[in-house]
């Protein structure tokens, strides 16, 4: 039977993903080691995925015990050097071997990953003493949040399989507002494409193209010579 807890006092800060929104759920191939959208019945699983920021002392003194005791109702004698908790240290490094600090909110902090299948996570915040719906648009990757969790132990029958603890969320709490953090956890356009020197075909430029008549010209779009087009009284140029 699952545990339900709050995440105390102290909110966290969401630094990767978005509570409302759902994305393809995928998982690594064992043969290929790539990862591959997951299917059911036909049709991409969908999943509500994010991860939350809580200050390392709050973490561990309100939301590991909770944790602990839930992994320990599978695995009473320890859990197997496999298992997947579901959470990093902001002060650790990733598989490629580069520090989490460097991502906006990790540093001095754990990160719990959370996810469900089964519905995006109703979100709420306190106005004038009373709770109203937030609606996705109104909460952003950067805000910070309480929670309302479910841990349970996931024991797998089949061997091949990864045990672990599922952190499922119940519902939020939008309790302030941060910047936004943008494109955080997904590809590393540096590590992906490298700043390579392509090759361009003929009539490709670096620039974009702009029709006039019948030519292409890259820029602005202005005839040799003369100005681009001004804009309209009172306003700018585009």
């Amino acid at each position: 039977m699952a545990i339900e807890i709050h995440t105390g006092l102290v909110p966290g800060r969401i630094v990767w993903g978005h509570p409302a929104k759902s994305k393809p759920k995928t998982q690594k191939n064992p043969q290929t080691g790539g990862n591959e959208v997951v299917i059911k019945d036909g049709h991409p699983v969908q999943q509500w995925s994010f991860g939350v920021a809580f200050p390392k002392d709050h973490f561990q003194s309100v939301i590991w015990p909770a944790m602990a005791q839930e992994a320990a109702t599978g695995y009473p004698n320890g859990v197997p050097r496999n298992f997947s908790w579901k959470y990093v240290d902001g002060d650790s490094v990733d598989n490629r071997g580069q520090p989490y600090s460097l991502r906006d909110g990790y540093a001095g902090c754990i990160v719990l990953a959370i996810s469900t299948e089964a519905f995006a996570p109703p979100i709420y915040k306190q106005q004038n003493g009373a709770y109203v719906q937030v609606p996705p648009e109104g909460i952003k990757c950067g805000d910070y949040v309480a929670l309302a969790l479910s841990l349970k132990c996931n024991v797998p029958a089949n061997a091949t399989h990864t045990p672990g603890l599922y952190v499922n969320p119940q519902a939020l709490e939008l309790v302030a507002y941060g910047t936004e953090i943008i494109g955080q956890g997904g590809v590393d356009p540096n590590a992906v494409f490298g700043g390579k020197q392509y090759q361009l075909p003929p009539g490709a430029t670096t620039e974009p193209q702009v029709t006039m008549g019948n030519a292409a010209m890259p820029g602005t779009g202005a005839m040799p010579g003369m100005a681009a087009p001004a804009g309209m009284p009172g306003m700018a140029a585009p």
